[in-house]
């Protein structure tokens, strides 16, 4: 949000009208971690019996966002895959899913 101060001490936009961007940003910022949070349930559910026990914490730094992921006991070797192939590939799509919102998506698996 620093860039955001320095709009509104430059002069650039009104006080009243930097808060108003800042607010809006954060709205949209919040549809598009929700949209990546639901893409993620999804795909997780997909691959363990109990997608009820999903949890995801998610982070934002900047223009990255992180991704916690936790499952139920017994479940996150499913989700890692062999070799990681399949945790891997999950990275993979959520990074992609960030691309438009040019953001960088980590997904980080919990255990």
């Amino acid at each position: 949000l620093g860039e955001y101060s320095a709009i509104g001490a430059a002069g650039i936009l009104s006080f009243e009208d930097t808060v108003k961007l800042a607010a809006k940003r954060g709205e949209i910022m919040n549809e598009v971690i929700k949209k990546l949070e639901d893409l993620l349930r999804f795909i997780l559910s997909e691959i363990v019996e109990s997608g009820q026990d999903i949890s995801i914490r998610t982070i934002e730094k900047a223009d990255t966002i992180i991704l916690k992921v936790k499952v139920a006991d017994g479940e996150l070797g499913k989700v890692i895959g062999k070799n990681g192939l399949t945790a891997n590939a999950i990275r993979g799509v959520m990074q992609a899913a960030g691309v438009k919102d040019k953001l960088n998506v980590n997904v980080e698996f919990v255990d």
